[in-house]
């Protein structure tokens, strides 16, 4: 097999934080399904999809989910074809701050970066985001994504510290298009067995890749 794309299949499977703090041990999800079923997380109370279209400010509230940027933000119909339903877009640079009411141990978000998608109206420009996650005010772990273009993308993250904050920000980028779907929150302290065993597997594939690497030095 294609180095690469053995590499690509073993790290697609899961991911830990590896920047930030220590206090708190991550697993990052980009399958939505997997992530719904290994954390128990449930979609916001309120969606984007009760929401008019429009100007929303810089506040935007998901029953115990409330979002802001200091740009402002606006929701629309499908402002990206690539997600079912509205979306949110920020007017300048995507630094949110999400706070929620009550701790939870798992977070997810749907994410397009379009390049080519018909819709966008700035010029295009690859970003990379962090996403921080915080108990209050402390630093528990974070992590950097880089989302492909004109594809729907998941961002989940499961924490073994419960948590009431995250924050995301464009630490590449600019002001052009990127959109942000629905969000999910979950109370579930440890993930299912098949996440964990497909961390696992994960795990074995990057050993054996490694071990890979140095016969063939």
């Amino acid at each position: 097999m294609n180095r690469r794309l053995f590499l690509g299949a073993a790290v697609a499977v899961f991911c830990l934080g590896v920047t930030g703090g220590t206090r708190a041990d991550l697993l990052v999800f980009h399958d939505q399904d997997l992530f719904l079923g290994s954390t128990g997380a449930m979609e916001s109370a309120t969606s984007l999809l009760d929401y008019s279209t429009g100007y929303v400010g810089t506040h935007v509230n998901l029953g115990d989910v409330h979002i802001y940027n200091s740009h402002g933000m606006y929701v629309g119909p499908s402002w990206t074809t690539r997600l079912a339903g509205n979306d949110l877009a920020v007017n300048g640079y995507e630094n949110l701050d999400i706070t929620i009411d009550d701790p939870v141990y798992s977070f997810g978000f749907q994410f397009v970066e379009p390049e080519h998608d018909p819709n966008v109206n700035a010029a295009f420009v690859d970003s990379t985001f962090r996403v921080t996650v915080l108990d209050g005010t402390s630093t528990l772990d974070s992590f950097i994504y880089n989302a492909p273009n004109d594809q729907a993308w998941f961002v989940g993250l499961w924490s073994d510290t419960a948590f009431d904050t995250v924050q995301i920000r464009e630490i590449t980028g600019g002001n052009e298009n990127e959109f942000f779907g629905r969000f999910y929150t979950g109370t579930v302290p440890v993930p299912e067995p098949s996440a964990l065993l497909l961390i696992g597997v994960g795990l074995t594939g990057l050993f054996a890749y490694n071990r890979a690497l140095r016969h063939s030095a």
